[in-house]
């Protein structure tokens, strides 16, 4: 996406988009959705208008929106002075903050995908904005990518942290069954992803149907069980293929596939290249 007049650059890192958008740069209405990884967006000046399958939203001044993986929104409208900095990542850099312990904030980004966050807070992610944009652009400077690695993650924290202090302000939520059921289903996934590949094994743990707990995830959170399951299997062995020694094989039964193969086909599948053409555009 293009910058203001003295910002006229996009910045880019392997899978990694950082950027800003303003009048000059409008976004086409229609459905807009991120593959394979996660977007955020801090407005600063303007009005932008999407919606979702639950209802319509308006991000404006002093507010950040996160829009997760596989998450459709359909644009409306900008206004003409719509300013806002983007950052476009994959999930699979950040294992550690999808942890079972965290799978309440995920809940709160797909149930409340525009947040207002405090202007200290502002001005600490457009700091760490900045600094990325100056760690990219740097010459020869040693651990560059690294650097801008820890900094796309401190905002990512950052934004995280505004969602649980929100979290703990709300009064309980009385949720419905099948909220329930869907929180159930990601936390076992969080816990069991090396085991279980496939709808049938979490069904069985939940006593349903697979059937319905497909229906059930696809109800709650815009996605089917499937496509959590390949989304966090194939997160998980991008991370190892990145930053582990470890072969195609021993990740393949590490992850408990057939054979290397099969988990070859599967990657590839999910991912458009195979794993070890993933490792090499990666090291």
């Amino acid at each position: 996406m293009n910058k203001e007049p003295s910002q006229s650059r996009v910045f880019t890192i392997t899978d990694f988009v950082l950027g800003s958008s303003s009048e000059k740069d409008k976004i086409r209405e229609g459905e807009l959705s991120i593959y394979g990884g996660m977007a955020m967006c801090t407005c600063t000046k303007g009005t932008f208008r999407f919606s979702t399958q639950k209802k319509d939203y308006a991000l404006s001044q002093g507010q950040i929106f996160t829009l997760l993986p596989r998450q459709t929104i359909k644009v409306i409208s900008q206004s003409s002075d719509f300013f806002g900095q983007l950052l476009v990542f994959p999930i699979d850099f950040m294992p550690d903050y999808l942890s079972p312990i965290n799978y309440e904030v995920i809940f709160r980004m797909i149930e409340d995908p525009v947040l207002s966050v405090s202007p200290e807070t502002m001005r600490s992610i457009l700091q760490m904005h900045s600094l990325i944009v100056e760690n990219y652009n740097s010459k020869g400077k040693a651990y560059k990518e690294e650097i801008v690695k820890a900094m796309l993650l401190a905002v990512v924290l950052e934004v995280g942290s505004e969602y649980a202090k929100h979290q703990q302000t709300r009064l309980p939520a009385v949720k419905t069954r099948k909220e329930e059921l869907t929180e159930t289903f990601i936390t076992l996934l969080l816990t069991h992803y090396k085991q279980g590949h496939h709808v049938a094994f979490y069904a069985d743990k939940m006593s349903i149907t697979p059937k319905y707990l497909s229906a059930t995830v696809k109800e709650v959170i815009g996605l089917g069980a499937l496509q959590c399951i390949n989304e966090v299997v194939i997160a998980k062995t991008k991370s190892c293929l990145r930053s582990s020694q470890l072969t195609v094989l021993q990740i393949s039964e590490e992850f408990n596939f057939p054979n290397a193969s099969f988990f070859g086909r599967y990657f590839k599948q999910h991912t458009g290249e195979t794993p070890l053409q993933y490792r090499y555009r990666n090291q």
